[in-house]
């Protein structure tokens, strides 16, 4: 999931530029913001195999993932500082 995030220039190229940060992955959107309780569309029962097991899990609904903002977090832990180049590394 790491591996997949990546930015994207908006806008054009000069003093002031905006960049965003995101992946294409559906997961990391469910990881961010979470997702509410999983009913079956069509069935009367979700029906899922656990990981590394040989049988099925029936079930009429499930609680969801919480959201965790991890995005967010590190949205708020940036700084100024982590913008500045490094000592003796040269702007293009």
């Amino acid at each position: 999931m790491i591996a997949s995030i990546g930015n994207q220039r908006r806008g054009p190229a000069g003093l002031i530029t905006t960049y965003e940060v995101g992946s294409p992955l559906k997961i990391v959107d469910w990881q961010e913001d979470g997702v509410g309780p999983i009913f079956p569309r069509k069935a009367k029962a979700l029906r899922f195999q656990p990981r590394g097991k040989s049988f099925y899990v029936f079930c009429m609904s499930t609680k969801g993932i919480p959201a965790h903002h991890f995005m967010r977090s590190a949205y708020n832990a940036l700084s100024v500082r982590d913008f500045l180049p490094e000592p003796g590394e040269h702007l293009q």
